[in-house]
């Protein structure tokens, strides 16, 4: 989303979790240690499942 306060014409990416989303779409850090994902599930940055949650490419990821 874009940020109004940010001074940058264009704005910058941000996330927010809550409760209230819808589907199952869960944001990741393909670099984190820490596992973030479902047993079973992956922090994906494939540009295909990132389009499809409306995300620019990486460094952003979502669990798949």
């Amino acid at each position: 989303m874009k940020d109004s306060t940010c001074a940058s014409a264009s704005g910058h990416w941000v996330a927010a979790c809550a409760t209230a989303c819808v589907g199952t779409t869960r944001l990741c850090d393909p670099n984190a240690q820490k596992v973030q994902c479902a047993v079973g599930a992956q922090c994906s940055t494939d540009t295909t499942d990132l389009e499809a949650v409306g995300l620019p490419g990486p460094p952003y990821g979502v669990c798949k």
